[in-house]
Order: structure tokens, then sequence, then C-alpha cells
């Protein structure tokens, strides 16, 4: 990487070569507690049964905070194995209501709008989260639309002219060119 002096500007030309990977590796992403299952008494049931026994396991760490770092963990993976249970359920409820409401079952049209309406209002909450979280993290589709439409080659540019430049001399002269003009227009001002 080089740092070369434009002298009619108070900016530097930065001149450096990177070599971009083909593919970027793409983590599992972030994992969020869904809250709601915070009020839903089977959950708050099964986590204080199982809390009681994570409470039994401090002893056999050497810090509290290394205890703290293990149930977190175990956290994590009991609100998943929870969260997939009860999405396994839900799958087999709509079955089930399904298969009533092509028996004819008028109840079961009923409780089936009901489910299909509260799917539809977390649909809107998912929809909402996601539009707010776009910003915060880089997703699999963020780096393929910006592979697609990512510039290879940035060892050139084009002129005002319609001319390319590709020498690193050039680009630094056509940068000095632009800044003089942008001064004279500010001078002019």
């Amino acid at each position: 990487m080089k740092t070369l002096s434009c002298p009619l500007s108070d900016h530097d030309t930065v001149v450096a070569r990177f070599v971009l990977p083909s593919i970027f590796p793409i983590g599992r992403g972030l994992w969020k507690l869904n809250c709601r299952i915070l009020g839903e008494a089977e959950f708050r049931q099964g986590f204080e049964t199982r809390y009681k026994g994570w409470q039994t396991l401090k002893p056999a760490f050497a810090s509290t905070s290394q205890w703290w770092d293990d149930v977190k963990l175990r956290i994590k993976r009991y609100a998943i194995q929870y969260c997939v249970t009860r999405a396994r359920r839900r799958r087999e409820k709509f079955s089930k209501l399904c298969a009533e409401v092509k028996f004819g079952d008028p109840s079961a049209v009923i409780a089936l709008q009901t489910y299909l309406d509260e799917k539809y209002h977390g649909a809107r909450v998912r929809a909402r989260v996601e539009a707010v979280e776009a910003e915060e993290r880089p997703s699999l589709r963020f780096y393929q639309s910006v592979s697609s439409s990512a510039v290879t080659d940035a060892s050139r540019l084009c002129a005002y002219d319609g001319t390319v430049v590709s020498d690193p001399h050039g680009i630094v002269l056509y940068n000095e060119f632009v800044y003089a003009w942008q001064c004279r227009l500010v001078g002019t001002g």
C-alpha cells in the first residue's frame, strides 16, 4: 500500500492492492433468544427444573464465570430444543386442523382461522425484525449480491472524456486533475 501526495488538495491518494477471496466464509449467524417463549409456562417450568440441576454443577468449575459460560450454552441448547419441539407440535396441529376442516367440522374452521391469524402475526413481527436487522449483519444473500455486482478489477478507471486510465501514475494524475477542478469550483463559488 502506498500513500501519494496530491499537491492541490488536502487529501492524499492511497494506492492499495487487495486479493479478495472468491467465496466469503459464512458463519452460523447470530442466535437470539425468542423472548416470547419466556411467557410460556411449559418453557419456564422446564427451565426452572434444569436450572436447579445446573446449579449443582457449580462446584465442578474453577470459577463462577466458567460455570456461567457453561450454563449460557445449556440455556441456548434448551431454548433451541424447546422451539424445535414446539414447531413440530404446531405443524402437527396444523395438519390435524386441515384434516378436520376437510371433513366439515365447523369448530375446526374457527380453530384453523385462529391458528393462521397467530401465524400471520408472527410472520409480520419477524419481517419487521429482519428489516431492522438487515443493516446489522451480513447474510449469505448480501455476500452473493455484493459478489455478483462487485468490480473485479479496480486497477483502472474511466476518465470524464471516456478514456480508460489503468496505470497507477495515470490514476494519480487523473485524481490530481479532479481535485484541481474541484478546487477551482470551490474558489469561484
